[in-house]
C-alpha cells in the first residue's frame, strides 16, 4: 500500500499595499488639528450665575427697572465677574 502525501501549494507574498492609509491617517490628523484649533481660538457661551441689582420698585417687584451692579458667568474654562457701566448684563455672553 502506498501512501499519498498532500502538500499545500505554497502562497506567494502579497506585493500590493494597501491603499491609501497613509492618506487616511493624514486625513484624520488634519481633522483633529482644525477642531483643536477651533476650539482654542473661538469664544465660548458663559451663562449668568449669579447677580447684584439696584431697582427703584423694590426686590420684590419683578416689573421693576433693574439696574445690575454685578455679574458673575460661569462657563468651560471657569467663572468671572463683570461690573457693567451701564447697568445691563446679559444672560449669556461669549468670550
Amino acid at each position: 500500500m502506498t501512501q499519498v502525501i498532500y502538500e499545500k501549494p505554497i502562497r506567494a507574498a502579497r506585493k500590493h499595499k494597501r491603499r491609501g492609509s497613509g492618506m487616511r491617517l493624514f486625513k484624520w490628523v488634519l481633522v483633529v488639528g482644525v477642531l483643536a484649533a477651533i476650539y482654542a481660538v473661538a469664544p465660548r457661551p458663559y451663562l449668568r450665575w449669579q447677580y447684584e441689582f439696584t431697582s427703584p420698585g423694590g426686590t420684590m417687584n419683578p416689573y421693576a427697572d433693574r439696574r445690575y451692579l454685578r455679574c458673575d458667568y460661569i462657563g468651560s474654562k471657569g467663572t468671572f465677574t463683570v461690573r457693567p457701566t451701564d447697568g445691563t448684563c446679559g444672560v449669556v455672553i461669549w468670550r
